[in-house]
This record gives structure tokens, sequence and C-alpha cells, in this order.
């Protein structure tokens, strides 16, 4: 079963990729570079889509699922080595 769409992208999709194209619009007050931003990213979200179409979901729910390892306390993150 094909996830719920918007303009040919999940929704999962349209968070990053709206969050990252007002960026520029918040940090340079520029339109044009919001608008281009968002037309790359629309376009990259749409490759992956269409790679995989629940790649966030996966991604969101490995990052909860996954264990913490022993040193992660020390290290502030989950490392093997210093």
């Amino acid at each position: 079963m094909r996830p719920p769409q918007v303009w040919g992208l999940p929704v999962m999709y349209w968070v990053p990729v709206l969050s990252f194209s007002i960026l520029p619009l918040i940090w340079f007050q520029s339109a044009i570079g919001m608008l281009g931003l968002f037309l790359v990213l629309w376009l990259g979200a749409r490759v992956l889509a269409r790679f995989e179409p629940r790649i966030m979901d996966l991604l969101s729910v490995s990052g909860r699922m996954t264990r913490k390892t022993g040193n992660h306390r020390i290290w502030g993150g989950n490392r093997y080595e210093p």
C-alpha cells in the first residue's frame, strides 16, 4: 500500500523538505534561494522516495530502537573509540 502523498512525495518527506527550504528565507531574506533550495530538496526527495518510499519511517524507528553502547555516558554518543 502506498503512503499518502502531496505533489508526488510521501507526507513524511515534507517536514524536512519544507523545514530546510524555509531556512534561506529566514537567514538571508531570499525568496529565490528558498525556491531554489526547495526544488533541489524536492527533486532529491522524489528520487529517494522512488527508491524507498518509507525510508523516513525506517530511519525514525531505527533511531529510536537502536540500543545505546556501553560508553554512551562517557563520550556523549554511540562511539566505539575516542
